[in-house]
């Protein structure tokens, strides 16, 4: 045979108390004028926490992948997703040191960002340089051949 409890049975719950009238009047006013706090604390400048770059993300090596797609992309758009998404992490270093001579060793502190935006926008800057750099011609010293004369 099965036990009382098993079967449906077992120990008889208390019917909820029901409130007087005149206690119910009394701690309904006091609630109501009273706001409810949230238990969450929030801080007072709070941004979405996806825009700001993790503690734990201390060198360009060890940002997300994603993150080092996305600095590329914005960096220069024919490295779009479908052209780095087979590409290795290191290789993704290796392409952002190329562009931008940040170095995958380099520390995000080091490059004054806060947010991703940010960090983006300051390897556009360096990309631009680099850019510049490779194009711009090289000064030529004026060389004077020993058979001329001034």
């Amino acid at each position: 045979m099965m036990p009382a409890a098993m079967m449906g049975g077992g120990v008889p719950q208390p019917a909820p108390q029901e409130k007087s009238a005149s206690s119910s009047t009394s701690s309904s006013s006091s609630e109501e004028e009273r706001p409810r706090k949230s238990r969450k604390k929030h801080k007072k400048d709070a941004a979405p926490r996806s825009g700001y770059i993790t503690t734990s993300a201390t060198y360009v090596m060890d940002c997300p992948r994603t993150r080092k797609s996305e600095l590329i992309e914005f960096v220069h758009a024919p490295f779009d997703a479908c052209m780095t998404a087979d590409v290795p992490s290191d290789a993704l270093d290796l392409l952002i040191w190329f562009l931008t001579e940040i170095r995958p060793c380099a520390k995000t502190a080091d490059l004054r960002s806060r947010t991703w935006q940010e960090l983006y926008a300051k390897a556009k800057t360096c990309n631009a340089r680099v850019v510049h750099s490779m194009t711009e011609p090289v000064p030529t010293s004026p060389h004077v051949s020993p058979n001329e004369k001034k």
